[in-house]
């Protein structure tokens, strides 16, 4: 038998797929440890390898082999936007997250509905699902026809439904990030929101191109894409999974310190107050120079300063109109503007001694606060 090109490719990358998924998913579990944060993230590795082993079974010709498998794995992806959900709504939360048995029911009903939706594909004989997927039988018995059907819009449906749930979450995460932390690069998920939106366009691309190809003879190098968008994601996952650390790390420093102008409805601080606790905290970020600590968060301020975090987070929003964040990065631009126009010393140094931890967040922020680059404005001003 011979393998053309699209086809070895997709073996390969199938295989790579399959092994970085199920081995991933160990990986993250032991890494998390017993506290749950990272179970979503392993139900999501171990159900894409799940799904990797169909691609690999079927681009290796070995389905004819066991075809009472075909259709046996089906009901996996249903289950992906579920569990990477859950994978973010852990490690957003403040504490270990632990599941009600309405939750439970609610997340695993997806994956039972498919596999009960999937039975009919699955109980065909073996000889009807191999002409299925080789093209020799281009019209599915009905029931088959219809299971597919209701297979594609359940997937459609989670998804969406699980997408849109998960860029909330990730949206109001990233606000009271600004709430709490001067540094907030590693605690908004933004990588997340990228590669899901790399994937709906993978997705789409997949679709169309499947519909271009369909009947074309020649093994398609469709499947030789999907195969490594798998691996890719599988990797990606994998790889910033492990690197992403819990947004909450120091218990004192959750959303419950934090602030919206709708919790101050019933505050005892009035207009007097909140000047006595501008000027303190204005004092304590220019004497002692507390907004170059990179790790300058809302409760440490509220430690040295001896005011509540919640008073010190109505008075930014109420009477000077910022966020944590905005009002510690206003300090350090100040202080670069003068470092850029004093000092010799590169961008990046002047970053790190303002309190940035990078070179981007600063060029972002220097930007939002002055309206050119760090670059630019030294350039400008000799």
């Amino acid at each position: 038998m011979q393998i053309d090109p699209a086809q070895l490719i997709e073996i390969v990358f199938a295989a790579m797929a399959t092994a970085i998924a199920l081995l991933g998913a160990a990986i993250v579990k032991a890494h998390f440890g017993r506290d749950g944060r990272g179970d979503g993230l392993a139900l999501f590795l171990l159900l894409s390898g799940i799904d990797s082993v169909d691609s690999l079974l079927q681009a290796s010709d070995l389905y004819p082999l066991m075809p009472h498998l075909i259709g046996a794995t089906l009901w996996a992806p249903v289950l992906l936007g579920p569990s990477i959900y859950l994978y973010a709504r852990a490690i957003t939360s403040p504490l270990p997250v632990t599941l009600s048995l309405g939750e439970k029911r609610l997340f695993w009903a997806p994956g039972l509905i498919a596999l009960l939706v999937a039975l009919p594909l699955y109980l065909l004989d073996g000889a009807t699902k191999l002409a299925l997927i080789d093209g020799t039988l281009l019209t599915a018995p009905p029931s088959a026809a219809l299971s597919m059907t209701v297979l594609n819009i359940l997937f459609m449906i989670i998804s969406v439904t699980y997408l849109g749930a998960l860029l909330r979450l990730l949206m109001r995460n990233a606000q009271t990030v600004r709430t709490l932390f001067s540094n907030i690069e590693d605690k908004t998920l933004s990588w997340l929101r990228w590669v899901l939106f790399f994937l709906i366009a993978a997705l789409v691309w997949s679709w169309i191109h499947s519909i271009w190809s369909q009947n074309s003879g020649a093994h398609s190098w469709n499947g030789a894409l999907r195969a490594l968008i798998e691996t890719a994601t599988a990797g990606v996952f994998l790889y910033f999974g492990i690197k992403q650390r819990p947004v909450f790390a120091v218990a004192e420093e959750t959303p419950t310190s934090a602030s919206v102008p709708s919790k101050y409805a019933r505050s005892a601080l009035d207009d007097k107050r909140m000047s006595s606790i501008e000027n303190k905290i204005r004092a304590v970020m220019l004497e002692d120079g507390l907004f170059r600590d990179p790790d300058l968060s809302l409760s440490m301020l509220a430690t040295r300063t001896g005011v509540k975090a919640n008073y010190i987070s109505q008075t930014l929003n109420d009477r000077m109109g910022l966020n944590f964040f905005d009002f510690v990065n206003g300090y350090r631009i100040n202080e670069a503007k003068t470092l850029l126009l004093s000092s010799s010393d590169t961008v990046l140094t002047i970053a790190l001694n303002v309190g940035f931890n990078s070179r981007s967040t600063f060029n972002t922020a220097f930007s939002k606060h002055a309206g050119t680059t760090p670059s630019a404005f030294r350039a400008s001003s000799s």
